[in-house]
């Protein structure tokens, strides 16, 4: 079975065939006119992470916390 690749995953699993997989390599490729240069590190540049506000990042840490404890129970 195989397991499905997003495609910034897809383009990063060939970043790293191209690149020898190197990692190293395909941080410091010289091949801009690559169309897949800007996607080469995993992650798409387009998409802007949400500013969260400091209400919003402790009811985060807050629900993160009790998940954790919910799984560490559960073992």
């Amino acid at each position: 079975m195989q397991k499905h690749l997003t495609p910034i995953k897809a383009i990063r699993k060939h970043c790293l065939s191209c690149s020898g997989e190197s990692p190293k390599e395909v941080r410091e490729c010289v091949i801009t006119d690559c169309p897949l240069y800007l996607f080469r590190l995993g992650t798409n540049p387009n998409r802007k992470g949400k500013i969260l506000t400091p209400e919003e990042k402790e009811v985060l840490k807050d629900r993160l916390l009790k998940a954790r404890s919910i799984k560490k129970n559960s073992k």
